[in-house]
This record gives C-alpha cells, sequence and structure tokens, in this order.
C-alpha cells in the first residue's frame, strides 16, 4: 500500500506541474498574441474594425491578466493542498497514538507571549482541534479552487472573444469583398 500512495503522490506531482507549466505558457501565449496583434495592426477608417480591434485587444488583455490571477491563486491552491496533507499525516499519527493507549501527549505551550512551556495534553483535545483546523483548511482550499476554476472559465471566453474580435477586424475587407462581389 506504500508503494501504491508514493506512486499516486508522484503522478499528483506530475500533474501539478503540467497543469501549472500550461498556465503559464497560456499566459505568455496570449501576451504574444496580443503583442503582435498591437504591433501588425494598420490604421482604418472603418469604424467596426476599430471597434473590433480594440475590443479584441482588451479581451486579450483581460485574458492575459486572469491568467496572472489564476497563477497566483494556484500557489495559494497548493499550500493549502500541502497543509492539508500535512494536518492529515498530523491526525493520522495522532489516531494511531490513541489506538495504542495513549491518552496524553507532550505539547508545546505557547499561549503566554512571555514563556513556552512542555505540557502534557489529552491526546482528544489535540485531534479535535487538529480535525477542525483541517476542516478549515479544506473549505479555504475549496474556495480557492472554486474560485480558480471560474477564472479559468471567463479566461477562456475572454480569450475566444479577442481572438474572435481580431480575426474579424483583420478579415474585414475580405469579408466585405465576398459579400459585395457575391
Amino acid at each position: 500500500m506504500s508503494n501504491y500512495s508514493e506512486a499516486a503522490k508522484q503522478h499528483h506531482e506530475i500533474s501539478l506541474q503540467y497543469e501549472h507549466k500550461y498556465i503559464l505558457f497560456f499566459v505568455a501565449l496570449i501576451f504574444s498574441i496580443l503583442g503582435l496583434a498591437i504591433e501588425t495592426s494598420t490604421p482604418s477608417k472603418n469604424y467596426f474594425q476599430i471597434i473590433f480591434e480594440l475590443s479584441g485587444w482588451l479581451f486579450l488583455l483581460l485574458s492575459g491578466i486572469l491568467g496572472l490571477v489564476i497563477l497566483q491563486e494556484s500557489a495559494a491552491y497548493y499550500r493549502f493542498q500541502s497543509e492539508n496533507s500535512s494536518l492529515w499525516n498530523e491526525l493520522n499519527s495522532l489516531l494511531s497514538q490513541k489506538e495504542m493507549g495513549k491518552e496524553n501527549i507532550p505539547w508545546l505551550d505557547s499561549s503566554r507571549a512571555d514563556e513556552v512551556r512542555h505540557i502534557m495534553r489529552p491526546i482528544d483535545d489535540v485531534i479535535r482541534d487538529k480535525e477542525n483546523s483541517l476542516k478549515q483548511i479544506v473549505s479555504e482550499r475549496d474556495t480557492v479552487q472554486k474560485d480558480v476554476v471560474l477564472k479559468i472559465n471567463i479566461q477562456g471566453i475572454t480569450f475566444t472573444i479577442g481572438i474572435i474580435g481580431l480575426i474579424i477586424s483583420r478579415g474585414w475587407d475580405h469579408i466585405a469583398y465576398i459579400i459585395i462581389n457575391s
């Protein structure tokens, strides 16, 4: 079972690395497209073409900024995930000690700012505290995860709208030519 959990942990780490790289490369792609679109734009007297071009730039900029926010919040999610794993390990260790008959465990009491004392604390109290901390961490992690998923969806929509705006703007003359000559 230990080999399975180590393999699962390793696969999870690899998937997180790929996800992080994907987000990073996608943000780089968005800003590259935006930079090229701005660099290669040509002046136009057609207001619709100008509106589509500028809206394409705006939506690509929003998509890139959302990507940067997603990268930042992903780091917070991974931090919460790490704290979650650490608390689970501590909780499992405490439960094992309780099964072996331990009723009290050594504890550092830092309730007073001027001193830290070594005390014996009931294991049930420590388990309860760890479970409460775990619930709080899971709640915070899930909130961050929902925010990241929402922002990823919004980023995809803004990227798509930006690309469509640029395609319409850049293809406006060709579309008009086809319509007029049909």
